[in-house]
């Protein structure tokens, strides 16, 4: 939302074990009122409630959940998180390292360490194949994602 859509969350996306979602993000998708959790689903509810406001990025925000419904609607519920977690790491890998090369952004992947008991992968790179990654950044060039993500 931030970088892609230039919607400000005001959240501190940093390299976490799932990817770059903040922690304190948790507390605004558990709030009962505007979303329902379902498996690796979250529902928007009382969609005229949570939009209705007088804020300048409704608007864009409307949009970019629209967007990013459609990316990911095409998915299984599974494939969707591992896809929603792919994308998320590349663009902040790319917003680290201010590349898109692709040997760059797999050296960053292998130092971005996953401290998960139930996860078998070590790193990024481990989790994610090359072929995959290289896809993911064809994408994210394909959207024009890039030229937000490398400040020039």
């Amino acid at each position: 939302m931030d970088k892609v859509y230039d919607v400000p969350t005001y959240f501190n996306y940093n390299r976490w074990h799932l990817g770059p979602y903040p922690p304190t993000i948790k507390k605004v998708i558990n709030n009962k009122q505007y979303f329902k959790k379902s498996g690796n689903h979250i529902e928007v509810l009382n969609e005229k409630t949570l939009f209705n406001s007088t804020n300048p990025y409704t608007g864009k925000m409307q949009s970019a959940v629209n967007d990013l419904t459609d990316i990911f609607s095409k998915y299984t519920v599974k494939e969707r998180s591992h896809k929603t977690e792919l994308l998320a790491t590349v663009c902040k890998v790319i917003e680290d390292i201010q590349s898109t090369d692709l040997k760059a952004v797999r050296q960053s992947m292998a130092e971005w360490k996953i401290k998960l008991k139930r996860e078998k992968n070590k790193t990024k790179a481990e989790k994610f194949n090359e072929p995959e990654t290289k896809k993911c950044l064809a994408f994210i060039k394909e959207k024009g994602w890039d030229k937000k993500l490398i400040k020039i």
